[in-house]
């Protein structure tokens, strides 16, 4: 009998011996478990912060470095050929636009090749067919709205084609032009100047062929700065346009791109204008309508007075 409690007893031990080993093991185990964790949310919050670290750098010390150094830049931020909503389209064929009644053209200027719709007015699109027609009947005195767009996109892109189908019903002829370096028009990179010298081209397209119909200039954005240097220019040579109308238009571009929704990540550094602002002016980019259209004004006052005493 007392050997049987002992062996008993022994096994008792053992067996307790056996639980707190599993016991320790487990414990182990837990303990290992949670430094695994806790290392791997350290290696993952490190990461973050490395990733977010790199990512201020970018944005807050490279890019302006970058910009600052290269000025050429900023031209490509406010001029943008490259960027076309419609680029699988050909801008040559306006009926894969859904414009039927549009004949497209082609105005060459110095060297400069200018791609353009002719968009008729309602009435007219069965009756008109080929160019001679579509040309003579800018003589029938119906109002012509030459359209001159923004900084993206070409003649065909966004809220265009609907415009142009609007201003159609409203029996007037549409000149839609893209200007150098847009769509399928030629020649060198978009600047200022050469924005105003390809309005002028259209412009003087246009009433080359429409004898006395009213012309009006139609600027969007961009082309809001186009229409208002262009009609200051056309008013001070005595070919003043009907009138001009505005669409999201701006006091002038350095205003404009200090406000600008792709500035707001530097708006609050306190060198955001010599970073990102003075580059572009460094382009001789400037579109100072508030100014302009004050010229316009007064020239356009002499133009009408000047008429009036003949």
């Amino acid at each position: 009998m007392q050997l049987r409690s002992g062996s008993k007893t022994k096994e008792k031990a053992n067996m307790k011996k056996k639980s707190t080993k599993k016991l320790d093991t487990r414990n182990v185990s837990k303990k290992k478990r949670e430094e695994d964790i806790t290392c791997s949310q350290r290696s993952w919050s490190n990461k973050c912060l490395k990733t977010v670290g790199v990512m201020l750098f970018i944005i807050y010390v490279l890019i302006p470095v970058i910009v600052k150094t290269n000025s050429w830049i900023m031209s490509r931020v406010v001029f943008l050929p490259m960027f076309r909503p419609d680029m699988f389209k050909d801008v040559s064929k306006p009926e894969m636009y859904g414009l039927n009644s549009t004949r497209n053209f082609y105005i060459e200027d110095n060297g400069v090749k200018l791609g353009a719709w002719h968009v008729l007015p309602q009435s007219l699109a069965k009756e008109v067919g080929n160019e001679k027609q579509h040309i003579t009947s800018l003589q029938d005195g119906k109002p012509i709205i030459l359209y001159l767009h923004g900084q993206s996109g070409t003649r065909g892109s966004g809220h265009r084609i609907p415009l142009y189908a609007v201003l159609s019903s409203l029996e007037l002829h549409v000149i839609a032009v893209d200007y150098r370096g847009y769509a399928d028009s030629e020649g060198p990179f978009p600047c200022e100047p050469g924005l105003i010298r390809d309005g002028k081209a259209a412009y003087k397209w246009i009433k080359e062929r429409s004898k006395n119909t009213p012309i009006f200039l139609w600027g969007h954005s961009l082309g809001a700065g186009v229409a208002t240097q262009l009609a200051k220019e056309l008013c001070s040579e005595g070919r003043a346009p009907k009138g001009m109308i505005l669409e999201s238009p701006f006091n002038n571009l350095r205003e404009a791109a200090s406000s600008h929704p792709l500035g707001l990540l530097w708006w609050f550094l306190p060198m955001f204008e010599w970073i990102f602002i003075n580059p572009i002016e460094e382009n001789d980019i400037h579109f100072q309508n508030d100014e302009q259209q004050f010229i316009a004004e007064t020239s356009g006052q002499k133009a009408n007075s000047g008429q009036s005493e003949d």
